[in-house]
């Protein structure tokens, strides 16, 4: 009787221990499904991080090139506006060489006197003029001062009138000048003053009012 209790005893401990190892073999097993799935998770998100550092890394490179391409064509721009600006001011420089050689230093002087006379007839002072020659500011003109303060321009270049102050009269010999600068479109008649001789007389003996 005890023999046989003592066998079912050891039977019982023995079922225990292998389903103990059975329950630890499964466990163990889960353990490293799981850490499988887990490796593959990461082996995963891995790769998609490595991707998604390789398209920023493409956009970046991208950005890059378009920002070198926008900035050279900024350059190029700048360069050709720049060119461009330059070849304009060579062409106005010539234009108002031709302008001015037009007429004698005579003439010029003359120019000069009677405006002069007509201004201290309307403010009583003397105007100034600018130093002999012309700027791309006044458009090639000569700019003219009445008490310190810029009153008008003399006789500025036809192919520059888009560089003249927006007030101001603009003073010249006679008609044609006058029609000549009208005829550009960029300045309204009614800032014109000119003196009415024709263009082979002198300056000189000017009695009369000016026409406007």
């Amino acid at each position: 009787m005890r023999q046989r209790q003592v066998e079912r005893k050891r039977q019982r401990e023995e079922q225990q221990r292998r389903a103990e190892q059975q329950r630890q073999a499964e466990a163990e097993a889960r353990r490293q499904a799981e850490e499988r799935q887990r490796k593959i998770r990461a082996a995963e998100e891995a790769a998609r991080w490595e991707e998604q550092l390789q398209k920023w890394a493409i956009e970046a490179e991208q950005a890059r090139q378009r920002r070198e391409a926008e900035e050279q064509q900024r350059q190029e721009q700048v360069r050709a506006a720049e060119e461009q600006r330059l070849r304009q001011e060579r062409q106005e420089q010539l234009a108002a060489s031709r302008w001015w050689e037009e007429l004698s230093p005579m003439q010029i002087h003359q120019l000069r006197d009677a405006v002069a006379e007509l201004l201290w007839k309307k403010y009583s002072t003397r105007p100034e003029f600018a130093p002999q020659g012309v700027t791309a500011d006044y458009a090639y003109g000569l700019a003219i001062y009445v008490r310190h303060r810029l009153h008008g321009i003399l006789r500025p270049s036809p192919a520059s009138l888009h560089r003249l102050p927006p007030a101001g009269p603009v003073y010249v010999r006679n008609a044609r000048e006058a029609q000549q600068l009208t005829d550009t479109g960029n300045i309204e008649p009614d800032r014109l003053i000119h003196f009415g001789p024709p263009d082979h007389e002198q300056m000189s003996l000017i009695q009369e009012e000016p026409l406007v």
